[in-house]
């Protein structure tokens, strides 16, 4: 039986077999379908994109296979406007956000990965209507658009919620994740970490101080091992000199032993200080272990904010390609935020980036619209053909392997612990403070002259040379 839209499927009666809808809206908006009747589901919420409830309480299921399109959920990209004029017209497309979040969630725990799809078009949305942690509990997520500057994102929110103003990613109140993964504990007043005995490099299990408090991981848990100040008084994220993430295969509440899927690759002292005191937000020093997940329910998972059920594990991939994510009206110092195991960006354009709480952040021909602050914890970065339209500072140091492979950046500085360069070019280059590494320079000017050795193209400065070969460089900074 043929409906116009999704309005006179869910105003149908009885329980026809299939129905072929011609739009979600108007007929050939794209948002249609094949609907077929599936008699044994009595429970399922209608999600506003795969699943629809009729009068009768029928449940119709979308026939589908491949990528998933946004429009299958209402979204529509008639959007205009943009910064820093911030006129906005169009349709607000935050329900289809709260939709299609719903819908890949239930994906990912069923342990399948989700694929979407982004056709042209600006597509608006306010994220003081959409709940905008819409992103988290997806473990594998594939956002395919249709060219960078063709499928474009735009958050118009402009009001004083500093979240909510950054262009598509923080999860809850300081939880600033756009992929997959947080530090556990914020903003419930749970426990971030927990003591753990000294390590040396080679162990293969970190013992907690308190035994019992082992219970907070299960075998196949993540866990992140941190110690050693290096900014205090900094809040979140904490920002360890030291840092690692593992699975955890064992643990034994009794002993206070969890085991880890790897080797501990790091000196972690629980005789180190802890300087974020002495009313510690996020104590770091010490050494410690972090959980890594935050599962959430809430009675209707469709609601503002949305949530999810699943933990937030830190082996997600996503992949975003070949979109624009635009800068939003009062756009955030330091760019959007990226968070989780290994995400990717390629062909895409985006409001700067800063990575935090990370394993491998990849950005891959990306140009970078606004300034940009990699943070702290991450493991890898690696950046190839960027093109940074402003700054570019490292936070600080505790952001381990950094690949610049090609690209242009108006301003890059800060330092990483190791720094590869090959063939880019900047028109600025600086260092914050250097410090002592595990294997330092035998000499200050051996540093400055490794670093100027392996600076492809230096605009203005007499004292650079020209790159023969691609060199990792290490330093240990401060804050830039």
């Amino acid at each position: 039986m043929l409906l116009t839209n999704i309005a006179a499927l869910r105003a149908s009666t009885g329980s026809v077999a299939t129905y072929e809808v011609e739009g979600y809206t108007t007929p050939g908006d794209c948002g249609g379908g094949t609907f077929v009747y599936v008699a044994s589901d009595t429970t399922s919420p209608d999600d506003g994109g795969e699943i629809f409830i009729n009068v009768s309480g029928s449940r119709y299921y979308r026939q589908w296979s491949g990528e998933f399109d946004w429009r299958w959920c209402g979204a529509v990209g008639d959007g205009t406007g943009s910064y820093p004029t911030n006129v906005f017209t169009g349709t607000d497309n935050a329900p289809a956000w709260n939709s299609l979040s719903y819908i890949a969630r239930k994906a990912s725990q069923a342990g399948n990965g989700f694929a979407l799809y982004i056709p042209p078009g600006q597509f608006n949305f306010n994220q003081d209507n959409c709940g905008y942690q819409y992103l988290l509990g997806i473990k594998n997520l594939r956002v395919r658009g249709a060219g960078r500057g063709a499928t474009i994102l735009q958050n118009t929110y402009s009001g004083s919620d500093g979240n909510k103003q950054r262009p598509i990613s923080p999860s809850a109140v300081t939880l600033y994740n756009f992929s997959g993964m947080t530090l556990f504990g914020v903003p419930n007043g749970q426990p971030l970490s927990w003591l753990i005995d000294s390590t040396a490099v080679g162990d293969t299990s970190v013992t907690l101080q308190t035994a019992g408090n082992a219970n907070a991981w299960a075998a196949g848990d993540p866990i992140l091992i941190t110690s050693f100040d290096l900014m205090p008084g900094e809040s979140y994220p904490p920002n360890p000199g030291y840092h690692e993430y593992h699975m955890v295969t064992g643990v034994n509440a009794t002993t206070g032993v969890v085991t880890l899927d790897a080797l501990v690759q790091n000196i972690h002292l629980s005789t180190w200080p802890d300087w974020n005191v002495p009313t510690p937000d996020f104590p770091i020093g010490k050494a410690r272990a972090w959980k890594l997940s935050q599962p959430q329910v809430v009675a209707n998972p469709l609601a503002y904010p949305a949530s999810y059920t699943i933990n937030v594990a830190f082996d997600v991939v996503h992949v975003f390609e070949d979109l624009t994510i635009a800068v939003p009206p009062l756009p955030a110092t330091y760019g959007m935020s990226i968070a989780g195991g290994h995400i990717v960006y390629h062909r895409c354009a985006l409001p700067g980036a800063s990575p935090s709480v990370a394993t491998t952040v990849i950005l891959d021909d990306v140009v970078l619209l606004v300034q940009s602050e990699p943070d702290k914890i991450v493991t890898n970065l690696i950046l190839r053909d960027v093109v940074s339209q402003n700054g570019f500072s490292f936070q600080s140091s505790s952001i381990d392997y950094v690949t610049v492979d090609g690209g242009h950046f108006r301003q890059f500085g800060g330092g990483p612990k190791y720094l590869t360069i090959n063939n880019p070019s900047f028109d600025s280059f600086f260092l914050a403070h250097l410090m002592v590494s595990n294997a330092p320079p035998s000499s200050m000017a051996e540093t400055f002259g490794n670093i100027f050795t392996h600076i492809a193209r230096f605009p203005g400065a007499s004292h650079a040379r020209s790159m023969k070969r691609t060199s990792p460089m290490r330093m240990a900074s401060s804050r830039s």
